[in-house]
C-alpha cells in the first residue's frame, strides 16, 4: 500500500471523526433545547387558550354579580326576616354564594397562569411564539389582578348590604311589634265600643242595687216620683253583651210587664212599641247603633 493511499484513508478517517463530534456536541445540545421548547410552547399555548375562556367567563360572572348587586341595592322592599331554624334565602345570599363561587374560579386561574410562567421562564428561546407567549401570559395576569381588585370590592359592597339588610330586617321586626300593638289596641276600643250593659229587676230589687233612683216628692194625692238612672252606674252590676252580636233581650217572666227606664232609642226595636206601651216577653233590636247611643246602659224595670 502505497503512502498517498494511507493518507487519503487517514484523511477521512479524522474528517468522519470530526462531523461524529459535531453531532454530538453543542448542535446536538442546541437541537433538544430547540425540541425541548417547542414542547414547552405548545403547552403554554394550549394553557393559554383555556386561560383566555376562564378569564371570559370570570368576567360573564362578574358583569352578572354586578346586576345582582344592582337589584340588591335597588329593593324598595325590606327582606322578609328569618324564622328560628329556617333558612330564607335572599338576594344577599345568592350574590354571596356567587361572589364565592368567582374567588375560586380566579384562584384556579392564577394557579394556571403561574404554572405558565414558570414554563416560559425556563426557556431560553427567542422564537416570535415564546415571546408572544410572554406577551399574552402577562396581560393576563394584569386581568386577573384587576378582577382580583373587583372582588375585593364586591365583598366590601356585601358587607355594606349586610349591614343594610340587618338594619332593615331589625326596622320590619319593629314595624311588625307596632303593627301588633296597634292592631290589639284597636281591638280593644272595638270591643270597649261596642261593649254595652243592661239589667232587669224589680224596682225595689234595682233601688237595692243603686242603679236607679226616685226622683219627684208626692205628697198625698199631689206631685209624683219617677225612676231615673243613678247618676253613677257600676257596671259590674249589669250583664255585658256585644251590640253587635246580641241583638234579642228575653225578659225573665213573659207573664209580667216591663218597662225602659234609660233614654234609649225604643224607634230602633223591632217592632217598636206605641207612646207609654208596656213591653212583654222581651225586645229585639233592628239598628244596634241607634238603638245604644244615648246610652250604653239599659234599664228594664219590672211592671
Amino acid at each position: 500500500m502505497n503512502k498517498s493511499m494511507i493518507g487519503g484513508r487517514g484523511l477521512a478517517f479524522v474528517l468522519a471523526m470530526a462531523a461524529a463530534a459535531a453531532c454530538t456536541g453543542p448542535n446536538a445540545e442546541q437541537a433538544a433545547q430547540i425540541k425541548a421548547d417547542s414542547a414547552q410552547i405548545s403547552a403554554v399555548s394550549a394553557e393559554k387558550d383555556s386561560l383566555l375562556r376562564e378569564v371570559m367567563e370570570n368576567t360573564k360572572l362578574m358583569s352578572d354579580i354586578s346586576a345582582e348587586m344592582a337589584k340588591v341595592k335597588d329593593l324598595k322592599k325590606p327582606v322578609v326576616p328569618q324564622v328560628a331554624g329556617e333558612h330564607v334565602p335572599t338576594y344577599r345570599d345568592s350574590v354571596l354564594m356567587r361572589v364565592k363561587e368567582l374567588t375560586v374560579r380566579i384562584n384556579e386561574s392564577e394557579q394556571r397562569l403561574a404554572a405558565s410562567e414558570k414554563r416560559l421562564a425556563g426557556m431560553e428561546s427567542n422564537r416570535k411564539e415564546a415571546i408572544a407567549l410572554r406577551k399574552q401570559v402577562a396581560e393576563f395576569k394584569a386581568v386577573i389582578e384587576n378582577q382580583r381588585a373587583t372582588i375585593d370590592n364586591l365583598n366590601e359592597q356585601l358587607g355594606v348590604l349586610t349591614a343594610v339588610n340587618d338594619t332593615l330586617r331589625q326596622e320590619r321586626a319593629r314595624l311588625a311589634e307596632d303593627k301588633f300593638a296597634l292592631a290589639d289596641t284597636i281591638s280593644t276600643l272595638t270591643t270597649e265600643k261596642n261593649t254595652v250593659y243592661y239589667i232587669i229587676g224589680s224596682k225595689k230589687d234595682l233601688l237595692e242595687k243603686g242603679v236607679v233612683v226616685e226622683e219627684g216628692s208626692k205628697f198625698l194625692i199631689f206631685g209624683s216620683k219617677t225612676l231615673q238612672p243613678a247618676r253613677s252606674l257600676d257596671p259590674t252590676a249589669f250583664t255585658a253583651i256585644d251590640r253587635r252580636a246580641v241583638l234579642d233581650i228575653q225578659f225573665p217572666d213573659s207573664t209580667k210587664n216591663y218597662k225602659i227606664v234609660t233614654r234609649q232609642d225604643l224607634t230602633a226595636l223591632s217592632p217598636p212599641p206605641e207612646k207609654d206601651t208596656k213591653l212583654t216577653r222581651g225586645i229585639r233590636i233592628a239598628s244596634p247603633d241607634a238603638f245604644w247611643a244615648p246610652s250604653k246602659y239599659l234599664i228594664i224595670v219590672e211592671g
